[in-house]
C-alpha cells in the first residue's frame, strides 16, 4: 500500500497552501514552497512514483483553472487563498500523498521548533514517533533503516538551504529568524503537525485513562469531542481536524499495528511503546499546544464530569 503514487499539480498545492495558518499564502512564497516540494520528491520519494514536472507558476495557474483556490490581485503581490469549502476538497488530495513528505516534514518540524537540535537527538525523536506515523501512513522502512534515509532526508534539506549542518558537524540549525528560508522550513514542518496534534492527543487520552481501561469506541468519541473542544477553544489547524473518523483511522492503525491490543473483554492495552512516543512531543509541538492538549484531556474526562 502506498507504494505507488501520482503526484499531481493539486496535490502539490494542497501540501503547500493547507499548511499556511489562514490557508493563503503570496504567489511567490508558493511558488518557492512547491519547488522545495518537488526537489524533495525527486530526492527522498520511495516507491513507484509519477512526478509533477510542471514549472510551479503553472501548477498554481491549473488549480486555479479547476476553482480550488482563488487569486486575489495586491500591490505588493498577489495571494493565493482556499476559502472553507475549497480547503475542504484540498484536503483530500494532500493526504493522499502525504506518506511521501511525512519524514521531510517531520524533521523539518523538528528542526524549526528547536532550532538547534544535536543530529543523535533528531535521530532519536524520528525513531520515537516513527512507530505511530508508520502506523497511520503506512510508511514502508524497518526502524533499522531509518538511519540511511534520515541521512538521505537531512541531505536533501541541507542543498535547498532549509537546514544547516555538514557532515562533521553533530548540530543541526534552523536558518537565522530573518533569512526567507526559516519560515519555508516552518512552513514545511507544518505539513505533518495536523497528524502529529492528532496522535499526541490520542496519546493523552490513553495515558490518562492507563491502559485496559478504555474499549475502541470509548476512545474514537473521547478523542473526537476533546479535538472539537480544542478546535473551538483554539482555532487547532482546521475544520477537518477534529473529524471523529480520522481518529477512527489513527486509532485502527495503531490495532493493526499491534501497538494497541485490544483484550477479551474489548479493552485496549499498550506497554512502552506509546510512552516513548508521547515523550517525543516536546521536540515537536509547541509547549501551550501540549498544555492546551493535556489540560482539557484531564479536566474533560476526570472522574468528577
Amino acid at each position: 500500500i502506498n507504494a505507488q503514487a501520482v503526484v499531481t499539480p493539486v496535490n502539490l498545492l494542497a501540501l503547500t497552501l493547507l499548511s499556511t495558518p489562514k490557508h493563503a499564502a503570496d504567489l511567490r512564497l508558493l511558488q518557492k514552497q512547491i519547488e522545495h516540494i518537488q526537489y524533495l520528491l525527486a530526492e527522498t520519494a520511495w516507491g513507484e512514483i509519477v512526478p509533477c514536472q510542471l514549472p510551479a507558476g503553472e501548477v498554481i495557474d491549473y488549480v486555479r483553472r479547476l476553482d480550488l483556490v482563488q487569486c486575489h490581485p495586491h500591490p505588493l503581490g498577489d495571494i493565493i487563498r482556499a476559502d472553507e469549502q475549497q480547503a475542504a476538497l484540498l484536503a483530500y488530495f494532500r493526504n493522499n500523498v502525504l506518506h511521501l513528505f511525512a519524514l521531510p516534514a517531520l524533521l523539518a518540524c523538528l528542526i524549526s521548533h528547536n532550532q538547534r537540535l544535536p543530529r543523535q537527538r533528531a535521530r532519536e525523536a524520528i525513531k520515537g514517533i516513527y512507530g505511530l506515523l508508520r502506523a497511520e501512513l503506512f510508511l514502508p522502512w524497518e526502524t533499522a533503516e531509518l538511519d540511511v534515509v534520515i541521512d538521505r532526508t537531512e541531505a536533501a534539506l541541507s542543498r535547498r538551504g532549509l537546514i544547516l549542518g555538514d557532515s562533521r558537524s553533530e548540530i543541526l540549525r534552523a536558518p537565522p529568524p530573518n533569512s526567507e528560508a526559516s519560515p519555508e522550513l516552518r512552513q514545511l514542518g507544518e505539513i505533518i503537525r495536523p497528524t502529529l496534534e492528532r496522535q499526541f492527543l490520542t496519546l493523552a487520552l490513553l495515558q490518562h485513562h492507563g491502559s485496559g481501561r478504555l474499549t475502541r469506541n470509548a476512545l474514537e468519541e473521547a478523542a473526537h469531542l476533546l479535538a472539537q473542544r480544542l478546535t473551538m477553544l483554539y482555532q487547532f489547524n482546521s475544520a477537518e481536524f477534529s473529524e471523529k473518523l480520522l481518529f477512527g483511522n489513527v486509532i485502527r492503525n495503531l490495532i493493526d499495528a499491534e501497538i494497541l491490543q485490544v483484550d477479551e473483554a474489548g479493552l485496549l492495552q499498550f506497554d512502552e511503546r506509546i510512552t516513548l512516543a508521547a515523550a517525543q512531543t516536546e521536540l515537536l509541538l509547541a509547549a501551550d499546544v501540549r498544555q492546551s492538549i493535556q489540560l482539557i484531556a484531564r479536566a474533560a474526562f476526570s472522574p468528577a464530569n
